[in-house]
């Protein structure tokens, strides 16, 4: 018969399988918004978007936590609109 521990343990795994993370790594986050990494790095990570930093070493990894991922889509999220676009076709054509 299993212990109370084992079955705490069991419960735990499960729950941790079945929830989603609560940080990702910046690959992860790469491939949701389906940019590169190194654009991660460049424009966002540590600028508009924080990021906790694991170790300290050359091989230091980050990661970025859901809830601030979460906010950043929905602080940064735009409608395009043709009429609103940066290039303008107006220039050069007859009326």
């Amino acid at each position: 018969m299993p212990t109370n521990n084992t079955l705490t343990s069991n419960a735990l795994r499960r729950n941790l399988l079945t929830r989603p993370p609560l940080f990702l790594t910046p690959l992860e986050l790469a491939a949701r918004w389906r940019v590169t990494v190194d654009h991660l790095y460049r424009q966002v990570i540590g600028r508009d978007l924080p990021a906790v930093r694991v170790g300290n070493g050359r091989r230091s990894r980050w990661r970025i936590a859901l809830g601030d991922i979460e906010h950043y889509e929905s602080t940064h999220r735009v409608m395009y609109s043709p009429l609103t676009a940066s290039h303008d076709t107006s220039e050069g054509t007859a009326p």
